[in-house]
């Protein structure tokens, strides 16, 4: 079996999750569509909700790993916002769904790559270690994290792009106005509660 299998099943999966609810797609639908036998189906995924899952986690490796080192945090978040709103019917289907944690999950792994990446950067010749900059990376990645699940869950026209924007514009301020600041805290604070 080969790999372009896998992403055939799952882009057209995606396709008709940007047309209808998941509950109104079936496997054997999928199967016609890909003109695959039910076996081949099952070769990659267990059911419908295992794909389901593979997608999201594709999605975010897929992600992760285009998204380059040197890229602002305003690019990085400007590429995630293309790619929300490409799909934003098929997350929206999966998000009203019991299956939501999944959605939220999948922007809470990218966010957090985006986030850990650009303060780490930011940090460097800082005396911080990897968990007081995840700690503030993961601060300013719930607001960003807040402002897309919003999006998602309200049948809205909000701009997300202009709030992503803003919010990548805060945080780059934060850092250059506080990163020594911010360490220090956290070390008097880390020091307090041993």
């Amino acid at each position: 079996m080969s790999k372009n299998t896998r992403a055939n099943i799952m882009n057209t999966f995606l396709r008709l999750l940007n047309i209808k609810p998941l509950e109104k797609i079936t496997i054997t639908e999928i199967i016609k569509k890909t003109h695959i036998s039910r076996n081949t189906f099952y070769y990659y995924f267990d059911d419908i909700f295992d794909l389901v899952k593979q997608v999201f986690e594709y999605a975010a490796d897929n992600f992760i790993e285009e998204s380059s080192e040197e890229d602002t945090l305003a690019e990085k978040l400007e590429f995630l916002y293309i790619e929300l709103k490409k799909n934003r019917t098929a997350l929206r289907h999966i998000y009203t769904t019991d299956h939501h944690l999944l959605v939220g999950r999948y922007i809470q792994d990218v966010l957090d790559k985006i986030f850990f990446d650009f303060f780490k950067n930011a940090y460097q010749g800082v005396d911080a270690n990897d968990e007081q900059i995840q700690f503030i990376s993961r601060y300013h990645r719930y607001a960003v994290q807040g402002f897309i699940t919003n999006w998602l869950a309200n049948d809205n026209n909000e701009d997300l792009e202009k709030l992503l924007m803003q919010g990548a514009s805060l945080s780059e301020a934060a850092i250059h106005e506080s990163i020594t600041e911010s360490v220090d805290r956290l070390k008097l604070l880390n020091k307090s509660n041993d």
